[in-house]
């Protein structure tokens, strides 16, 4: 439930544009692209994000992932949470170097269409970050993490 979360938060902050939507909503080419690579999946929940479209769902090993879609029914990327135990050695190296005293909170493996990142999300005491490594620990990326105050509030009623 965890990663779900941490993914959810991800869509949350890729923008305002994303919008949840409904299964009938989801172009033709994506649902039957989507079906072609995860026929078992039958939980799924769609967004809309700008011209694209992502399936959240968990995956046969019933891990958190998300897969963003073209309209055409492309995929553009998939993101799946993973153990901090799976990151490879480098960036795990590099961590407690680069960000002494935080915390491994989540972490997420994500294929853009065969660039592999890594995305890791830290905590020492209230401070947040979001970082993206590369598969050789190269730091591409490392943004604070804001959540907002209504998405606390309906992680406490859930």
């Amino acid at each position: 439930m965890k990663h779900l979360t941490f993914l959810l938060l991800f869509v949350v902050s890729l923008g305002a544009s994303a919008q949840k939507i409904e299964a009938k909503a989801v172009p033709a080419p994506v649902m039957s692209k989507f079906t072609a690579f995860y026929p078992k999946i039958a939980q799924v929940q769609w967004e809309k994000e700008n011209e694209d479209y992502e399936a959240s769902f968990k995956d046969a090993n019933a891990a958190a992932t998300s897969v963003l879609f073209t309209a055409e029914g492309n995929i553009r990327e998939v993101e799946t949470a993973i153990k901090p135990a799976a990151l490879p050695k480098a960036i795990s190296d590099t961590l407690p170097k680069t960000f002494h005293g935080y915390k491994i909170r989540e972490v997420a493996k994500i294929d853009a269409s065969g660039l592999i990142t890594y995305e890791v999300e830290v905590k020492k005491k209230k401070e947040k970050l979001e970082l993206v490594f590369s598969e050789k620990a190269a730091l591409l990326k490392k943004t604070p993490v804001i959540e907002k105050k209504k998405e606390k509030e309906g992680k406490k009623k859930a």
